[in-house]
């Protein structure tokens, strides 16, 4: 028997948002690097993409505070330390973008499906997006980036199951 689970309409949402802002990005990414990298020198990109990450952080660590548990809070913290370490390895703040929105779509997924279906479902996006990206006459797939993305997804994935808040 089919058991339909109750879905959280906002997680579900946000999921959808996110997922369609990837291939909007592979789409229109290059064209807004391009118009921000002329209006902003490299060091003001790295500080604006530098507080949206802090932002992130900083909401997935409140929220993980919320469960009242000091192992979330405890796990929430090393995996901060993580994201900053990568996004400093990261070579540009486009790329940290990239490294964010996977990661949310991760962590969302795994909060409306099961694990497994929800890495299975991040792996077919991260190629999904680079494919995509191998057809546009600007653009070019590349396997490093998929790792990236994975690399994310599973970041993400892991604050929603130390989170608790998995399907």
């Amino acid at each position: 028997m089919l058991v339909i689970r109750p879905v959280n309409h906002v997680v579900l949402g946000a999921w959808i948002a996110v997922g369609a802002l990837i291939p909007v990005m592979s789409f229109f990414g290059r064209p807004i690097q391009h118009f921000i990298s002329h209006r902003l020198d490299g060091g003001d990109m790295s500080l604006v993409m530098g507080a949206a990450l802090v932002i992130a952080a900083g909401a997935s660590l409140a929220w993980m505070a919320r469960r009242r548990s000091k192992k979330v809070l405890w796990h929430g913290l090393w995996m901060l330390a993580v994201m900053i370490v990568i996004t400093q390895l990261l070579p540009n703040a486009v790329e940290w973008f990239h490294f964010v929105l996977f990661g949310l779509f991760g962590l969302l997924a795994t909060r409306l499906w099961r694990p497994a279906a929800a890495v299975v479902i991040c792996l077919a996006v991260s190629g999904g997006d680079e494919l995509f990206q191998w057809v546009l006459p600007d653009r070019v797939g590349d396997w490093r980036d998929v790792a990236m993305n994975i690399a994310a997804c599973l970041l993400g994935a892991a604050v929603a199951l130390i989170g608790g808040e998995t399907a």
